[in-house]
């Protein structure tokens, strides 16, 4: 330092942790100027992303800074290049980032340009050969210009802004899937307020269903959350999620799960129409239900046949709610209470379920009690 110049005319060598940085460059205080340069090469980002407001980042990467201009507003331009890049719901094999800021009356204008190759998600099926993204940046406003995520049978676009980091607003959200579509009606807005990630009536079609939901989770742990669904097809739903087939119909009804201290609880009303249930066809499915204390109350459900035959019934079993350190929800020593009352119900209809092995015929009639 003299007479009001810094300078590092050799590289200066920072380690911390897994992170090292290798800085060069000079700044003068007089002219308020800087003309500065730093790489970066992390071998796991997470602890480094956490010193900038940023949880979850997973995965190595190397990145080049340069800043020049206003000393205390100085222009950027720079590379990041990460390998195994991202958080734990979507993350790519290589990500590469290309940027430039501007500073203009004290706030940063620029642009991002992300490509990303062999994406992993939880919530999609097959890896994603690749994925660009375009970030423009105002002041404390990130801009989702365009976002595009291709795989062999599945498209993803997105624009939106997200501010401050934490409280993002998509105005266009469209999932393409072996032909069908998730498409909010709605933007989508949601916070990421330190711990907490909150959903605010998220409005999509899937194709020609619909599908509503509000959530709020604190330190990845659930507090509230509800859905709704109105002819909603399940064949498109199981495109879309990993999850179980074998399950076809049309859904009506809402879910709905609230954190109580001690226990959860939750509350259901589904209607499952031209249900396929692991090869049974059924006309129509209906339940009330609900889950508290460790028991379920089966307040109704009511199964119609492929021939207008009828079962009704009601009752209530003890549980294990929530499964907690692999418990089974259900242990040999529960208890249950049911009734049903059967109108030229078709016996066959319970083959997935009891006795599956023994040929069944006829119908049945009448009132049985568990």
């Amino acid at each position: 330092y003299s007479n009001g110049l810094f300078a590092i005319p050799d590289t200066m060598l920072i380690i911390q942790g897994p992170t090292s940085y290798r800085i060069t460059g000079e700044g003068d205080l007089k002219t308020n100027t800087i003309d500065a340069r730093a790489y970066v090469n992390s071998s796991e980002v997470g602890p480094f992303a956490k010193q900038f407001g940023v949880k979850g980042l997973m995965g190595s990467a190397e990145a080049f800074l340069e800043a020049t201009g206003n000393l205390k507003n100085p222009d950027f331009r720079g590379w990041v290049n990460g390998k195994k890049f991202g958080m734990p719901m979507l993350n790519f094999e290589e990500a590469i980032a290309r940027f430039g800021l501007v500073n203009i009356g004290e706030k940063h204008f620029g642009d991002i340009f992300i490509e990303a190759t062999d994406g992993k998600s939880d919530l999609i099926k097959d890896p994603m050969p690749f994925a660009a993204l375009i970030l423009r940046f105002e002041g404390d406003t990130a801009f989702i210009r365009s976002m595009r995520i291709v795989g062999e049978d599945v498209s993803l676009e997105v624009q939106g802004d997200i501010i401050k980091g934490s409280e993002i607003n998509l105005k266009k959200f469209r999932v393409t899937r072996y032909g069908n579509d998730l498409v909010s009606l709605v933007p989508i807005s949601f916070s990421l307020n330190q711990d907490t990630i909150r959903f605010r009536d998220i409005d999509f079609s899937l194709n020609d269903g619909r599908l509503k939901m509000s959530a709020e989770a604190v330190n990845k742990k659930v507090k509230t959350a509800k859905f709704s669904f109105t002819n909603l097809s399940i064949d498109p739903v199981n495109a879309f999620l990993k999850g179980s087939r074998g399950v076809e119909g049309i859904l009506d009804g809402f879910v709905e799960y609230t954190e109580f201290p001690g226990s959860p609880r939750l509350k259901a009303s589904v209607n499952l129409q031209g249900a396929n249930l692991f090869g049974q066809k059924y006309k129509n499915i209906q339940t009330d239900a609900n889950v508290a204390d460790n028991q379920v109350w089966i307040n109704k459900i009511a199964i119609t046949d492929v021939n207008n035959g009828s079962l009704i019934g009601s009752g209530t079993f003890s549980c294990n709610f929530p499964v907690k350190n692999g418990s089974p929800f259900v242990k040999s020593s529960d208890t249950l209470r049911f009734q049903f009352e059967a109108s030229d119900f078709l016996m066959k209809t319970f083959d997935p379920v009891f006795l599956s092995k023994i040929p069944k015929d006829g119908k049945i009639s009448g009132k049985i009690e568990v």
